[in-house]
């Protein structure tokens, strides 16, 4: 195989095997080769404007989904960054 080109907003060392995002709360995901917010943070901006935000008590958020999401009738969350489990 040859290099791969880490995504704009990331970067990696010689002879790495990853890239390293640059948004604080954010994570390379190889299966896409892009940089994603980390569980309970939502998106806003990408490459190198890419932002990660702690979801709000109420809401949610899983791995990569980019953004946050209302629990649902019966659940809840009274903590920010909220994770989907």
């Amino acid at each position: 195989g040859s290099c791969i080109s880490c995504p704009i907003g990331s970067t990696s060392s010689q002879g790495s095997g990853f890239c390293s995002c640059s948004a604080a709360n954010s994570a390379f995901e190889p299966s896409s080769g892009s940089c994603v917010c980390q569980a309970g943070y939502q998106q806003s901006g990408s490459g190198s404007s890419m932002v990660c935000t702690g979801c709000l008590a109420g809401t949610y958020a899983s791995f990569a989904t980019g953004g946050c999401s209302a629990c649902v009738v019966n659940t809840y969350s009274s903590a920010s960054k909220s994770l989907d489990i």
